[in-house]
């Protein structure tokens, strides 16, 4: 039904209705919970001559709006077009990944190095008992990890992220 609007139509939307798409009341009053689209928790009060975006939904009261925009140019669309666009990637963005993905191995390597390294200095050379030898280790081989990769470690973790699991991810 939503897709047979065209622009000029004047639609109604009532209390606890979702907006379908953008537009300009003319007639009512109402609120509006837009936090969907722009986090704000408090709703916002709508009357004629204010705008109307899609996706938002109607909380209080009852407007006539004139549609601006159709469906597939108003603003849900256009949120979901900037995502798609900006998941495909491309060439700069996959040598990144790949060149963190490196990083991360080789700052991973000196963590270890460094840990099992000052775990066997504390310990031998210095006479200290296993768990401060411990201690003292982990924190030499976190130390490496914050000043050598903190960008890589939260990149890395995207890695193997593919967009369109997002819906397998978010349902658990």
């Amino acid at each position: 039904m939503i897709r047979l609007l065209h622009y000029d139509d004047v639609i109604r939307v009532k209390q606890g209705e979702n907006i379908p798409t953008d537009g300009v009341v003319i007639r009512g009053e109402g609120t509006v919970d837009e936090s969907s689209l722009t986090g704000e928790s408090m709703p916002i009060p709508k009357s004629s001559g204010s705008t109307m975006t899609a996706g938002a939904a109607l909380t209080d009261g009852s407007v006539d709006m004139i549609v601006t925009r159709l469906v597939p140019e108003n603003t849900i669309s256009a949120i979901m077009d900037a995502v798609s666009a900006s998941s495909t990637g491309s060439g700069y963005q996959d040598l990144a990944d790949r060149m963190a993905g490196w990083l991360l191995l080789i700052a991973s390597v000196c963590c270890l190095a460094a840990f099992i390294g000052w775990l066997l200095v504390e310990r031998l050379r210095k006479g200290q008992d296993w768990g401060e030898a411990i201690i003292i280790a982990v924190g030499y081989a976190i130390a490496i990890a914050a000043v050598s990769c903190p960008c890589s470690l939260a990149i890395a973790v995207s890695l193997r992220y593919n967009p369109h699991q997002l819906s397998l991810l978010t349902s658990r």
